[in-house]
């Protein structure tokens, strides 16, 4: 529990640091054999998992595609501007989208009508 605390908070600073980083490396390289060779119960499991994920995590991340300006935008009004307030201001912005063109209409449909995305 305490290694496991300790990786969490100071974990990366302590691998990223030059000075440390391979000591660092050692450390999470001898408690993931151990946590591989023993049966620990699986609290303890994953809480040196997280540990070792916060510490040194994936080399890859997922990858966002880029979405284009204008569907930026409409994100942005849709997802950051529109407030109760601000309400005319943004409906007045959308009718200036150029709705003829069907990716940009289907993108504004898809967006409006996605509401789990709204925080």
């Amino acid at each position: 529990d305490v290694l496991s605390a300790l990786l969490e908070t100071a974990g990366r600073f302590l691998f990223r640091t030059p000075e440390t980083a391979v000591r660092m490396s050692n450390i999470l390289e001898v408690m993931m054999k151990k946590k591989n060779a023993k049966n620990l119960d699986p609290r303890a499991n994953t809480l040196l998992e997280n540990a070792y994920y916060a510490s040194k995590p994936p080399e890859k991340g997922i990858d966002k595609e880029e979405l284009p300006p204008l569907h930026q935008y409409i994100e942005h009004l849709v997802f950051v501007r529109l407030t109760p307030s601000t309400v005319q201001q943004v409906i007045r912005q959308i009718r200036k989208i150029p709705l003829q063109e069907p990716v940009a209409r289907e993108f504004l449909l898809k967006t409006l009508l996605n509401v789990r995305s709204i925080k």
